[in-house]
């Protein structure tokens, strides 16, 4: 075969496949965007009933199953009844991140539940606020800088010039915190109060507990709850 032709035989080819794949192409974007316009319309959880509907799709939510939905366990107890008792997984939100990041920067004293993840009893809201300002008078200047602007929206440049020689904030944090905003106290209390808040847990409407139904729901959908902590409440105190 004369070499010119071998060289039009080639490009033909190779037209070809530049044109497969350009379709290829097109069609996963095409693909890719219908998925998006139907999670946007709602449509969430009938892609994932699709999915189940097939080998394929069932082994792609399978490969998925390591993402985990993270929690902590609440363990709700009653002095005066224990019938009362009871425990459930609090999922991450919006309004529960602050405790999540609490326990990425608690590092002494860690207490090991025998359920898995850190354990932490808080009789009361009092328990509760000694712990986290414990926790944030022991952590690094970064981790704390990052958590009070993120969490707390505090601006933190003076208390870490005034420690920037040691590189850890001990005893002046809960001082500088009030000289920021003399309510931060009273503010961080009652989002410890609104998380911890028994009748929240199993509200009619909206609980923040995760029902039997939600936890189900995860595990066919391939996000399995991982708590990070067991936090035990007494339920008469937080009430």
């Amino acid at each position: 075969m004369p070499a010119s032709l071998v060289a039009k035989t080639i490009a033909k080819v190779q037209t070809k496949q530049d044109k497969a794949k350009t379709a290829s192409s097109l069609a996963n974007l095409c693909t890719q965007s219908l998925w998006e316009q139907s999670i946007e319309a709602g449509k969430a959880n009938e892609l994932v009933a699709a999915l189940r509907k097939s080998a394929e799709g069932k082994r792609a939510l399978a490969h998925k199953g390591d993402v985990h939905t993270q929690t902590i366990i609440v363990n709700v107890v009653s002095s005066g009844d224990v019938d009362e008792s009871y425990c459930g997984h609090v999922p991450l939100t919006k309004d529960s991140e602050f405790f999540f990041a609490l326990l990425d920067l608690w590092k002494e004293g860690v207490v090991v539940h025998p359920l898995g993840g850190h354990g932490l009893s808080l009789g009361d809201s009092d328990d509760a606020m000694t712990w986290a300002c414990t926790v944030l008078e022991s952590t690094t200047t970064e981790a704390l800088e990052y958590y009070l602007k993120v969490h707390c929206n505090l601006d933190v440049e003076k208390v870490f010039q005034m420690a920037a020689d040691g590189g850890v904030i001990t005893e002046t944090v809960i001082d500088f915190l009030t000289d920021q905003n003399p309510d931060w106290s009273t503010e961080f209390r009652e989002r410890l109060e609104c998380l911890f808040d028994p009748d929240s847990f199993t509200h009619k409407r909206k609980p923040t507990m995760l029902t039997a139904g939600d936890l189900d729901e995860l595990e066919k959908m391939g996000h399995p709850v991982k708590h990070r902590a067991v936090v035990t409440i007494d339920r008469d105190n937080w009430s």
